[in-house]
């Protein structure tokens, strides 16, 4: 079987800079198709046979703080449906473009028992895999968080923080330990008309970075004391859509359709499902989950399953879902790398019987590091109150940490939001 693996290219721009007197190569660049000329969101970036790397935003954006000790290492960058590009740190010039040479890749044809393998047998032999494929032995986890709040596609908040999270492994019952070294926020609201109850939940009395992690359902299956191997098949249907090719290796993509049809809206042929699960071909480890709802056109407020009462005349609704976490390969396993969830919530006004606002509330948490020596294991010594949002538990801005430090790089309007609160703590200061 063959595959067609079309141009990719980013450019860099490269300086040098001190953080904790350590020199730093800074990579800045964008991902594109060379084809399309369309930008390339969450390609991944990361200095071979290590944990070090960030992704590409929603612009096909990234900015990656390399210590110079990986100056003749090698820079991965890789896609799903692409071609894993190899390019050493330091041949990675000033505003350089560098292209991937479309070409054919001969996958390897994958014949178990002298038979293709079934969805619902593609995914058993995920789940029962799972306690091979992924660390069952304590780890620490360095990252970034970022929150974000946009009504009627216009950014109102942003809050931002460096993690550490200390991972007991998979299969141990014992709880994720979570700190926060530093974060960040804009004034939050500032530029929000009104109020809503799901600001509330969202931003006052949720937590959502521990919300966050906690949708790493594969850590949850592992921790199970009998692991279920039809977990999965109990709750969806499967179907074998293709063999693909990340990092340069074959990999399934399967299909998954809910079993009980019990989704957020009352009639399931109103919504829209898009839930996939990408499978290590080889391994059978579980790359990357996404599931994504949207409900169909023509809906109004009764064909929900949950509607929210904010006051009188409006009622919040969520009509959109998309849920995706994904994992890197590092020393034989898989490791978190990268975990996104995203809700729309309408705000429907009552007396006038049409929507007056959308709220959009994006978490994402990028794994820029992991660590598996206890010896090197870093004291959690800020750690994270569960049961308080994180609006309440930020600190003061500190500039020259945040300069060098790994994470998605901002859109402009973010980056707007940040340099604001810049100005308003050097006003502050003044």
């Amino acid at each position: 079987m063959k595959k067609k693996i079309i141009f990719m290219a980013f450019v860099v721009s490269m300086t040098s800079s001190a953080l904790a007197q350590e020199s730093v190569i800074t990579l800045r660049g964008k991902v594109v198709d060379k084809m399309s000329k369309a930008p390339i969101e969450y390609a991944n970036l990361r200095i071979e046979n290590t944990s070090l790397g960030v992704i590409s935003n929603t612009q096909g954006e990234f900015e990656f703080h390399i210590p110079e000790e990986y100056a003749k290492d090698t820079l991965n960058i890789s896609m799903m449906g692409y071609a894993t590009h190899k390019v050493t740190v330091q041949q990675a010039q000033p505003n350089a473009t560098i292209l991937l040479e479309q070409k054919s890749i001969l996958l390897t044809e994958i014949i178990i028992q002298d038979k293709m393998l079934s969805a619902d047998e593609i995914i058993n032999q995920a789940v029962k895999n799972i306690t091979i494929n992924y660390s069952k032995q304590p780890y620490q986890m360095e990252g970034f968080f970022r929150q974000i709040q946009k009504v009627d596609n216009n950014y109102v908040s942003v809050l931002e923080a460096a993690v550490e999270v200390l991972d007991p492994g998979y299969g141990s019952k014992k709880p994720l330990g979570i700190g926060i070294t530093e974060i960040r926020r804009s004034d939050y609201l500032k530029a929000k008309p009104y109020y809503n109850i799901a600001d509330t939940f969202y931003t006052q009395k949720h937590n959502a970075l521990t919300s966050t992690l906690g949708f790493n359902h594969i850590r949850e299956l592992a921790s199970l004391k009998v692991l279920p191997t039809t977990f999965f098949t109990e709750r969806y249907t499967y179907k074998f859509d293709s063999i693909d090719v990340y990092d340069n290796k074959a990999v399934y993509i399967i299909s998954a359709v809910q079993r009980n049809n019990k989704g957020y809206l009352k009639d399931p042929l109103k919504e829209e499902r898009i839930n996939t699960i990408i499978i290590d071909a080889e391994t059978f480890g579980i790359l990357q989950v996404k599931f994504e709802y949207h409900p169909k056109d023509n809906y109004t407020p009764k064909d929900f399953r949950n509607v929210t009462q904010t006051n009188d005349s409006i009622l919040s609704i969520v009509n959109g879902h998309t849920h995706v976490y994904e994992f890197n390969s590092y020393k034989g396993l898989l490791y978190l790398k990268y975990i996104r969830w995203s809700d729309w919530v309408e705000d429907y006004n009552v007396n006038l019987k049409k929507v007056s606002h959308i709220n959009e509330y994006r978490h994402e948490l990028l794994i820029n590091h992991v660590i598996t020596d206890p010896s090197e294991f870093a004291e959690i010594s800020k750690p994270v109150n569960p049961e308080i949002s994180l609006y309440k538990q930020a600190r003061d801005y500190n500039a020259t940490f945040w300069k060098n430090y790994n994470m998605i790089y901002e859109s402009k309007e973010e980056r707007e939001l940040i340099q604001n609160l810049m100005k308003q703590i050097s006003n502050e200061k003044n």
